[in-house]
């Protein structure tokens, strides 16, 4: 399906129900059935990991950027990637449906974004830690360090995981295992976007700022209307290839 972006067209295809980092997951969750890997353990090194699983390590890193977005393991600089949890035994399903293709579906996962994430807004104000608010201002200036090295697929990375921390902020399980299944739909919807127009990433950090802001001051209120503006502006900006979307 191709999509036009500010007179440009991106091509924005459906989800795979199978790809190659699906099948590291399948492994990896093989692996932790087995007793290869266990709970708690430090994974192998990336490189001798990806050897060992016969794949790049590219697509060993978006298998595992997959399973920290599920929270099975916890990446840290210095202290490298281990092992959280098991692997939903649903995973799988939730590649099936919907098929994330057209102006429809882009559509609908603004509206589910809208619903969704301003709605966790306060309680994320309300129930975060300070572990987890240190984390969010982390991320950010990670975006920051991103766009200034003008590494546009890492700070889309940043970006979902940034709104993946509010969500997770919020301590509520069934919000949390639904952001989760948006979660692929979201980020082909960002890559698709900010490769068409980089432009917007500035601003959009911006927007990420004055969300941290409130939430850091712990003013939901405030945070909940900058969220507002923020999800009324990826309406704005991506409106062309809403196709008469209100």
């Amino acid at each position: 399906m191709v999509l036009s972006f500010f007179g440009k067209e991106a091509r924005l295809a459906p989800v795979r129900k199978r790809k190659l980092s699906d099948a590291v997951i399948k492994e990896i969750r093989r692996m932790i059935q087995n007793g290869e890997l266990k709970i708690g353990q430090k994974l192998p090194d990336h490189t001798q990991f990806a050897k060992h699983l016969q794949v790049s390590r590219t697509t060993l890193r978006e298998a595992l950027h997959t399973l920290y977005l599920l929270g099975v393991i916890r990446q840290r600089s210095g202290s490298g990637t281990v092992l959280m949890g098991a692997i939903p035994a649903r995973y799988e399903e939730s590649f099936l449906q919907p098929q994330f293709e057209g102006s429809e579906s882009v559509r609908e996962l603004l509206e589910t974004r809208k619903i969704i994430e301003i709605g966790a807004m306060e309680l994320s104000a309300k129930n975060a830690t300070e572990e987890e608010i240190d984390r969010m201002g982390a991320i950010i200036e990670e975006m920051r360090r991103t766009l200034e090295e003008g590494r546009t697929d890492d700070f889309i990375k940043k970006d979902l995981e940034f709104h993946f921390e509010i969500t997770k902020a919020t301590h509520n399980r069934f919000l949390i295992k639904i952001f989760e299944n948006l979660s692929s739909f979201t980020e082909q919807f960002m890559f698709a976007g900010f490769r068409v127009a980089p432009g917007t990433m500035k601003p959009s950090l911006e927007q990420h700022g004055r969300i941290f802001k409130g939430l850091k001051k712990r003013d939901g209120k405030a945070a909940r209307q900058e969220m507002e503006k923020h999800v009324a502006e990826r309406r704005r900006v991506f409106g062309p290839i809403l196709k008469g979307g209100k």
